[in-house]
């Protein structure tokens, strides 16, 4: 289970919230840390579990307008992307396909 994301590409923001929450990461608005996202309008700011920085994906409706590393604490933009790949927050992440059949 891994979210790639793209300049470019149309996805629905609540699809990839609901991605990320499957995935593990814990929404929290004010505290953006390790495992943690945050929603701000149209821009979705995560910090995986396995970085130091933070991912900053701004969306202008349904498509993927920007990607760029930030640091977490500063906001200071590091760095701009034009794909990315989200991978779980923890190591044991499941379907809920698999949880219903087990």
């Amino acid at each position: 289970m891994v979210a790639d994301v793209e300049v470019g590409e149309i996805r629905n923001r609540s699809r990839l919230l609901r991605q990320l929450v499957d995935m593990q990461y814990e929404r929290n608005d004010f505290d953006l840390a390790r495992g943690k996202f945050r929603v701000r309008g149209d821009t979705v700011e995560i910090v995986p579990a396995y970085e130091e920085v933070a991912v900053q994906i701004q969306f202008f409706g349904d498509e993927i307008e920007k990607i760029v590393e930030i640091d977490p604490l500063t906001g200071e933009l590091l760095a701009e992307r034009k794909s990315t790949a989200i991978y779980p927050a923890k190591h044991f992440v499941t379907t809920q396909e698999r949880l219903q059949l087990g």
